[in-house]
């Protein structure tokens, strides 16, 4: 069986908006305006560049290099290419907590109920008790977990796969010895 790559894996989530926006915005975040680029690429590529290209009014070769790590976008530039993917560009104040962070990441709304992400996990709550900023961090936590379960399924395999490897060329130098 072969093994899906992550690009593959993610696709159909990058191409639904309310997804892209929340993977746009922690790459933002966490990585600054290249990883910002480059995650705005993938979005682009899920959606079809040449796509993307037309309906942002961009030549598609222009649009890989506006989207390279080393691309330098112009704002109005960036605004088509955000709205040809259903998306828009959003200001808002710096944060500095963790908790000011996440709500400057996420589409901001007033909590109203403080659960736990063990709570929400254990008692299975209903999302209307659930805030908006305490829904996105179990998702954000809950994307974190499977990541890091891909990567040490990833991993296991690679190893399984290199001691099968070095199994068989063991038992060709068996077999050409006899």
């Amino acid at each position: 069986m072969k093994l899906k790559d992550t690009n593959e894996i993610f696709s159909d989530d990058l191409r639904d908006p309310n997804y892209s926006s929340g993977y746009l915005n922690i790459s933002l975040e966490e990585d600054g305006i290249n990883g910002f680029l480059y995650a705005l690429q993938k979005v682009a590529r899920t959606q079809g560049m040449s796509k993307v290209a037309e309906s942002s009014e961009i030549p598609r070769e222009s649009l890989y290099k506006v989207l390279s790590t080393k691309g330098n976008p112009g704002i109005r530039s960036l605004e088509r290419i955000l709205h040809s993917l259903g998306l828009q560009l959003t200001i808002a104040p710096l944060a500095t907590t963790s908790a000011a962070k996440q709500q400057a990441i996420m589409p901001a709304k007033p909590m109203t109920d403080n659960h736990s992400v063990e709570e929400m996990h254990s008692q299975a709550l209903n999302p209307s008790e659930i805030s908006i900023s305490d829904f996105y961090q179990l998702i954000n936590e809950e994307f974190s977990r499977i990541r890091e379960e891909a990567s040490a399924i990833q991993l296991s395999t690679q190893m399984q796969l290199s001691n099968l490897r070095q199994d068989i060329l063991n038992e060709i130098s068996l077999i050409k010895s006899a």
